[in-house]
């Protein structure tokens, strides 16, 4: 995490932002100056700090995944392409539903997808597989940009067939985050709460590396917890919609993984610091390529 720290050199006292980097099997640390006060934009100068400190420990990995992924695409003929993101949309199904509970196993979520063979599961659990696939194939060939309404679609379009009611809609009432002190916005709060969202969204386009990017929607998004169910499915939507559109390979956080994930996104919360979760994704994101260039 940046932190504030107060440097005393003599009788000279002054302010600076501090973190430390890994490099190896040594410890870098990294500071900018701030003053003899803290300036009052304080908030803005840690996230642009955070954001150099990012694509200095991970940049050049990750330009080197983007050449590769961008170089297999180009190579495998169209039947083998779609077989890679048939293969990687189960699997990330599968995924994403066991960590919210989902019931089904993997090879269950493969024979229902592939053969439209339903085992003897929840119906709901069954029917939100099957949405869940095929919103993300809607979402690999979507070209627009997200927004307000694109995000209230694409939820209808997951719970449609389970929640009706509440498909598509914002919450009515306020909820807690199970395992976070974290109280997510009222329902008043919501509407500007989102908005900033969005507009946050469209600057940080501009000045992001897509994979940070991606981390960050991922962590704010389900942080708002703008619905009453759906919220982690829709932000890990929201992620591969981005590292997708980026030309970067779409990334599936698998079910083993759920504690870790979860540690990650509550010393988040406690740090209040949405780099927390995206450096430990991007870690894992990193790591899950490269294991699988060498397959």
């Amino acid at each position: 995490m940046v932190r504030i720290t107060k440097i005393r050199q003599n009788t000279r006292e002054y302010y600076v932002l501090a973190y430390n980097i890994r490099k190896g099997t040594k410890v870098q640390r990294r500071e900018r100056y701030l003053g003899k006060e803290i300036p009052k934009d304080v908030e803005a100068l840690k996230e642009q700090f955070a954001h150099e400190l990012y694509e200095e420990m991970y940049g050049a990995e990750l330009e080197v995944i983007h050449q590769q992924y961008v170089s297999m695409q180009e190579q495998i003929p169209p039947i083998g392409l779609e077989k890679y993101y048939e293969d990687f949309a189960i699997n990330f199904t599968y995924d994403t539903n066991r960590i919210e509970g989902g019931s089904l196993t993997r090879n269950e979520t493969r024979v229902l997808i592939l053969h439209d063979q339903a085992p003897q599961r929840p119906l709901n659990d069954i029917l939100e597989t099957k949405t869940h696939y095929e919103l993300l194939k809607y979402i690999r060939t979507y070209n627009g940009e997200l927004g307000f309404n694109v995000v209230l679609e694409w939820h209808h379009r997951l719970l449609k067939d389970t929640q009706k009611d509440s498909a598509g809609r914002l919450r009515d009432r306020q909820v807690k985050i199970s395992g976070s002190k974290l109280i997510p916005p009222s329902p008043v709060e919501l509407q500007p709460s989102l908005d900033e969202f969005f507009q946050w969204y469209k600057e940080r386009i501009r000045t992001c590396h897509p994979v940070e990017l991606a981390m960050l929607v991922q962590y704010k998004f389900v942080r708002i917890h703008p619905f009453m169910d759906g919220n982690g499915r829709i932000s890990r939507l929201l992620m591969n919609f981005i590292l997708h559109k980026h030309k970067f390979p779409m990334y599936n956080i698998p079910d083993q993984d759920r504690h870790s994930y979860y540690k990650a996104l509550h010393r988040a919360d406690k740090k209040e610091d949405a780099y927390v979760l995206a450096r430990y994704l991007t870690k894992k994101y990193i790591k899950n390529q490269k294991k699988n260039q060498t397959r």
